[in-house]
């Protein structure tokens, strides 16, 4: 389960005052909560599980992704093991390498929210008025050639499946939103090319707020211009944010969203 929120800081004479924000006025009286591993009926001293457990396993399984891309579900990533610890470094797993990437495609990123993926190996602030980094949707080509080099205990069986998941969580999260907000989370011309080569499964995304992010430049607008040259691609798509959408950077951007009607827009405009 998450920890308990963080106390405040101290009041004066030294006064310790907890924090009045709890889970549970936050969630409601029961908070959500699931750790994956735990929740899954696991293999017996044997390596085996019965039929049932094999029934309830796959139908889990088809509703993995959702856990973790869900935009209001916060993920813990236990990326940081404790001082001795044996086990295999986080990303160097295939499992965790799927939990993670998932817990990023759609959540709001932004500097007004908690961080939706908890992870104390990522900075918290990436930019003058705060937000941490968010890793950018990966294409599931991409995803499974990565994948292909970490460590799952079943071998290539488990890295099949996982890569079979996360296309299917992809498609069905990028298929189904509305907006796309990836606010000052310390994005460049890369992190756009890379979202640029999965739009063409957001099918009803009609809002894509890019903000707060100055590192990306003309390499980075160009590949979305690219991608919006293609009627397939967002074909619901009606507004796009960014910082300057008047720059010589954004030359590209704008013939693209005057071809497709799309308004390219600053915050306030």
């Amino acid at each position: 389960p998450p920890p308990s929120l963080p106390r405040c800081r101290q009041a004066p004479r030294h006064r310790q005052v907890r924090c009045p924000l709890t889970r549970a006025s936050l969630f409601g009286r029961f908070a959500p909560r699931s750790r994956s591993y735990g929740s899954l009926v696991q293999k017996d001293e044997a390596g085996e599980r019965t039929e049932t457990e094999r029934i309830s396993f796959a139908r889990a399984l088809e509703k993995m992704g959702s856990w973790y891309a869900h935009r209001l579900a916060t993920t813990f990533s236990m990326s940081v093991a404790p001082k001795g610890s044996s086990a295999m470094p986080y990303s160097a797993r295939g499992w965790t390498t799927f939990e993670r990437r998932v817990s990023q495609l759609i959540k709001e990123a932004d500097d007004e929210s908690w961080r939706r993926l908890a992870d104390p190996a990522v900075l918290r602030t990436v930019g003058p008025v705060g937000g941490a980094y968010v890793e950018p949707p990966m294409h599931p080509r991409a995803f499974a050639a990565v994948l292909a080099r970490k460590v799952f205990t079943n071998g290539r069986s488990d890295c099949e499946l996982v890569a079979g998941l996360y296309y299917d969580t992809l498609a069905g999260a990028l298929g189904h939103v509305r907006d796309l907000i990836y606010k000052n989370c310390g994005w460049g011309d890369e992190e756009v090319a890379k979202l640029a080569e999965v739009l063409g499964w957001a099918r009803e995304v009609t809002m894509l707020w890019l903000t707060c992010n100055p590192r990306i430049g003309r390499r980075g607008y160009a590949a979305l211009a690219a991608a919006l040259r293609e009627a397939q691609t967002a074909p619901r798509l009606e507004t796009i944010v960014v910082d300057y959408p008047k720059a010589a950077s954004a030359t590209e951007l704008r013939a693209a969203c005057e071809a497709r009607g799309i308004w390219l827009t600053a915050p306030g405009e």
